[in-house]
């Protein structure tokens, strides 16, 4: 699901959508009747009805697209839990595997002969990239010939190499690939941080202006309680930055009623 900061700018789009639909025929009739008197030199028919209309639909349409861009990271983001729970699942597995195979070499060749034919030493721990690291280290060593030499204290009793990186070799690969995995994941999520970031000053700068048209148009036409919900909506705060609010009330407010006549 996209997240707070998008759903907000999204109502607030929605919402001066809504107020640019609904009073798009009105703010056009006093537009209209102000510039009825007015032949101005080279002036064309303004379609102010249209102008509101579709940068009510501008707007609402970037939000949509800025919330569907959300909801795919959001995606990949649970991807990248499934993948580190699957990485605590192989550590966990990884670990006593390794203990197994250390017990044996010590059996086999004396207490402390594991730290020279595998390279492990100390407690085994659970941190799945230090296991991993463990693992990767005694398979080169058990390649590089670490049992030759060593005399078993019983005699005639053989430990392969092969048999003896069998026993943990599947969970290491298996291991090391969600390892890369999350890695590449973790530099997405840094790209996808900064795309997000950069998305959302692009809306607020494009939502901005949008509202200071409507916040005219609603003025000029004499609605100004219309021009002061969509000035609210959208504001420029202490820091310099844009500040997108949800507006408290409907922007999409009836008309006011007209003064009574008395007779």
């Amino acid at each position: 699901m996209p997240s707070k900061m998008v759903t907000d700018r999204q109502k607030t789009a929605l919402a001066l959508q809504a107020a640019a639909r609904r009073h798009a025929g009105s703010i056009a009739e006093a537009f209209g009747e102000k510039l009825a008197s007015t032949a101005s030199e080279g002036a064309t028919g303004i379609d102010i009805t249209n102008l509101l209309i579709g940068v009510g639909d501008y707007l609402a349409g970037i939000a949509e697209a800025m919330v569907q861009a959300d909801e795919a990271k959001f995606g990949e983001v649970h991807e990248d839990r499934s993948l580190r729970k699957r990485h605590d699942e192989l550590a966990a597995k990884l670990g006593p595997e390794l203990s197994k195979v250390r017990s044996a070499v010590d059996a086999a060749f004396g207490t402390g002969a594991s730290v020279r034919v595998l390279g492990l030493e100390g407690p085994m721990g659970r941190d799945p990239l230090v296991l991993h690291r463990k693992a990767q280290r005694a398979i080169e060593r058990l390649g590089e010939g670490s049992l030759d030499g060593l005399s078993p204290l019983i005699q005639g009793l053989t430990l392969e190499p092969e048999a003896l990186v069998a026993q943990f070799e599947p969970t290491t690969e298996a291991l090391g690939a969600i390892l890369e995995s999350i890695s590449e994941g973790n530099r997405d999520v840094e790209a996808r941080l900064g795309e997000k970031s950069a998305s959302l000053e692009g809306f607020d700068q494009q939502v901005k202006w949008a509202a200071r048209l409507l916040e005219g148009a609603f003025g000029f036409a004499g609605r100004e309680d219309l021009a002061r919900r969509a000035r609210r909506a959208v504001r420029q705060g202490r820091s310099g930055r844009i500040v997108i609010e949800v507006p408290e009330g409907d922007l999409v407010a009836p008309p006011e009623a007209p003064e009574p006549v008395l007779a």
